[in-house]
């Protein structure tokens, strides 16, 4: 086929920004099927533009620069469980109430109202925690950190 002019726009084009169909892009974020590259076209969270094929549907074409954007910003939408508790965690700190993340407890100081990391013996209990800290630790002026072990 001779070299046109458009034909060499087009390879331009591809060899600065290259462009995947949606199972290259699936390949490429990782992905085992490319249901979910529609999805995220489809919910706004990719940019993609289509390209004329056989039928009325044509194929998406999704840029590499937008896959890397995309990575980069991990703007896939959380499970609804996900956002529940998230949203329950942040009004139990809100509240003073401590929250335990494996052995590490957060809350705010009520001194200072500083968000800090307790690390406790794992038989303590929410309560426990909070009495405990502050009695021994925020009792007088807040000299703690943003870090405190108590065992």
């Amino acid at each position: 086929m001779p070299r046109g002019y458009f034909r060499c726009l087009v390879q331009k084009q591809w060899e600065k920004d290259p462009w995947f169909t949606r199972s290259e892009a699936a390949a490429y974020l990782g992905l085992v099927t490319p249901e979910p590259i529609s999805r995220y076209i489809k919910w706004g969270l990719l940019k993609a533009v289509r390209r004329p094929q056989g039928g009325s549907a044509g194929e998406w074409l999704v840029f590499k620069s937008e896959l890397d954007r995309f990575k980069r910003s991990n703007a896939r939408k959380r499970h609804r469980f996900e956002i529940a508790s998230g949203n329950r965690k942040a009004k139990h700190l809100a509240e003073g109430k401590p929250i335990q993340v494996l052995l590490v407890w957060k809350m705010r100081c009520p001194k200072c109202n500083h968000l800090v990391r307790i690390y406790a013996n794992p038989h303590y209990h929410g309560p426990e925690v909070k009495r405990l800290f502050t009695e021994l630790i925020a009792g007088g002026a807040c000299s703690h950190g943003r870090k405190v072990e108590m065992v």
